[in-house]
């Protein structure tokens, strides 16, 4: 099964993305947060996850009842950006084993940059649903068929 790291702080973008993900086959997890995200990070990743999606502006830790979570970096629109740098620079986990592509509102250049310099694709939100769904399909391997004389 092919599973997706989703890491989007809108609940109800989050719930939605996960539900259409889910109808076409995938196995999704939400992290609501940086935190949550790097959470759900630990362990072997690589056969945990076949893709990670990640909005730029996250809550660096999410809110609960007992209010927010202690967290010194803050909220701030570069935290999904560290936590893409987190994942190929402190996991040290190349873009061909852990495909990202980051989905934010955010168009600023200098992340953008930041985020192909990571290895990560860029789909921006309020662009047809399609793209999105569309890279997440491209990110996953078709599995090669060796060809045989018996296929004929």
């Amino acid at each position: 099964m092919k599973r997706v790291l989703l890491v989007e702080d809108e609940v109800w973008l989050a719930e939605a993305l996960r539900d259409k993900l889910e109808s076409m086959g995938y196995k999704v997890t939400l992290a609501l947060s940086e935190s949550e995200g790097r959470d759900a990070l630990e362990g072997n990743v690589v056969h945990t996850y076949g893709l990670a999606v990640i909005d730029l502006m996250l809550p660096a830790a999410r809110l609960t009842e007992l209010g927010r979570l202690d967290c010194p970096q803050g909220d701030s629109r570069e935290a999904g950006l560290r936590l893409c740098e987190h994942i190929r620079r402190e996991r040290h986990i190349p873009a061909d084993e852990l495909p990202i592509i980051v989905y934010s509102v955010w168009e600023d250049r200098e992340l953008k940059r930041g985020v192909v310099g990571l290895g990560a694709k860029y789909v921006a939100k309020g662009t047809p649903l399609e793209y999105l769904l569309r890279a997440i399909s491209e990110s996953f391997p078709v599995p090669q068929v060796p060809f045989s004389e018996h296929n004929e």
